[in-house]
């Protein structure tokens, strides 16, 4: 009987202690959670002596410009500023009412005028004569519809570097024509030939009851009776065309026109046993030729690309693998770890990478970079962070 009882007492004392130690074995991996949990355990020798490696891109590094739409920003542009000019469509709510239009009165809230800030700009309103889509327009569209308008302006708008609104009269044949027959609703285009001034207006997306949208007021007779129509914006878009002759001093993203950089780094540095616990790409900003400024933060999104030759302008790159990032200020970073650990061992070859900005149809902003002809302190350069293997395990 003593025999039994005493087998079961030291059952009894050995499983709090083995409690005991693996509750102090998960407490110490959590501590050293560089790695999955358990692997710095046996590489105690490694923690605390995380390695710093710079790698600088190869001089191929650039950027090219792949054109994309931008109908769903929550702002809208005309004007030229800074080396830009931009062009805005809007056209209104399909219209279920006819009868004779006495006037149409449109009203566009401005956000913000870039450039001056003192004295006026002449924006010109065109009425549109093709059909558009805000989710298809891009250069090639507005070219066209440029060409199909005729003469002059049906209005020129004095606007003050203090106004925070555009108000000017439509023609009444032409709000008639929408009125009958909603497939000839096509709008119209504004846009101002004076230098340093973009204004910045709200638009559709906008979205908020302090950011009200554009807007048109239609005052009419339907039989004898006199009526007024209120409507809100059916489609509206901007194009800001901005060129940028891609040289050696510079790299550019952009959500206005389309801009993204590509990068190559040689990881032969990166020791063969070496285990990775970061790779992180960064960019240095310079904020002189930031747009519209340089307060905004810009996601980006890094891809692999899996083209050896990079033939522009379709250079492939594996658009289902995505790291993501962001600009702010001064600097840009993605962490590209996984991508970096795919080269390393072998997974997938190494062909660089592209930058691109994460909401390519939503809010314009342009950044320019360092690229490697700057000083080293400036350039791109991709940070890795690593440890080595002990040279003793137990």
């Amino acid at each position: 009987m003593q025999t039994k009882m005493g087998s079961r007492m030291k059952k009894f004392q050995i499983v709090p202690g083995v409690i005991i130690w693996i509750l102090l074995f998960l407490i110490y991996c959590s501590r050293n959670a560089n790695n999955p949990i358990g692997s710095d355990f046996f590489e105690r020798d490694s923690y605390g002596s995380e390695n710093h490696l710079l790698i600088y891109p190869s001089s191929s590094d650039t950027f090219f410009q792949i054109p994309f739409n931008t109908g769903n920003s929550s702002r809208l542009y005309f004007g030229k500023y800074m080396g830009r000019k931009a062009y805005s469509l809007i056209k209104f709510a399909n219209f279920q009412d006819s009868g004779s239009v006495d006037s149409a009165f449109v009203k566009l809230y401005i956000d913000e005028i870039l450039g001056a800030k003192t004295g006026s700009v002449d924006a010109n309103i065109y009425i549109v004569q093709t059909p558009w889509e805000d989710s298809e327009m891009d250069w090639n569209t507005l070219q066209y519809i440029m060409t199909s308008m005729t003469g002059q302006p049906i209005d020129t708008v004095r606007i003050n570097a203090d106004d925070d609104s555009i108000c000017f009269f439509l023609p009444p044949a032409t709000v008639e024509q929408w009125l009958s027959d909603k497939n000839q609703d096509y709008g119209f285009l504004i846009t101002s030939e004076d230098d340093n001034f973009m204004v910045k207006l709200f638009s559709e997306e906008a979205n908020s009851d302090s950011t009200p949208e554009p807007n048109i007021t239609i005052y009419m007779t339907v039989d004898t009776t006199k009526d007024t129509l209120q409507r809100g914006t059916a489609e509206d878009v901007s194009l800001i065309y901005e060129y940028i002759e891609p040289t050696s001093d510079r790299l550019v993203l952009s959500t206005t026109t389309g801009y993204c950089i590509y990068l190559s780094f040689n990881l032969d540095s990166i020791p063969e046993k070496a285990i990775l616990n970061r790779a992180v790409v960064h960019l240095t900003t310079d904020t002189s030729l930031s747009f519209p400024d340089n307060q905004d933060t810009l996601e980006l999104k890094a891809y692999p690309i899996y083209d050896p030759d990079w033939s522009f302008p379709s250079v492939k790159y594996n658009q289902y693998i995505t790291y993501v990032g962001s600009v702010y200020k001064d600097s840009a970073g993605v962490n590209i770890t996984h991508m970096v650990q795919t080269w390393i061992k072998g997974i997938e070859e190494n062909y660089g990478l592209v930058l691109k900005v994460k909401s390519e149809n939503k809010e314009q902003f342009t950044r320019f970079f360092f690229s490697t002809s700057a000083d080293s302190a400036l350039m791109p350069r991709l940070d890795i962070y690593y440890t080595l293997p002990p040279s003793s395990r137990f």
